[in-house]
């Protein structure tokens, strides 16, 4: 988030210089591409973790679904054989 910007959108929550939406709509759910492309229309992507401290960030703000069904994208795909971030970096994480 840059400065002069100004503040996150409504609904969206301020960590570390950047604004966070949590999407947690009843279905119909969207694919990974159409989530991708949902973040993008709104100026952002999906979730590339950085590090531990917001891999727990992310961990306090997302709702808990006991379910196969339900869960949340992050932005993460298999590129030729390696794990990649959408922001272009391997995962290091896992």
């Amino acid at each position: 988030m840059d400065p002069e910007c100004g503040p996150c959108p409504d609904d969206w929550i301020l960590f570390r210089q950047k604004c966070y939406m949590f999407y947690d709509e009843p279905a119909p759910w969207k694919t990974w591409e159409e989530s991708r492309r949902f973040c993008q229309d709104r100026g952002a992507d999906l979730l590339a973790i950085g590090d531990l401290v917001e891999q727990k960030f992310i961990n306090k703000h997302i709702k808990y679904y006991q379910s196969e069904y339900h869960g949340y994208w992050i932005g993460l795909q298999h590129v030729n054989n390696t794990w990649t971030w959408v922001d272009g970096r391997r995962d290091t994480l896992g």
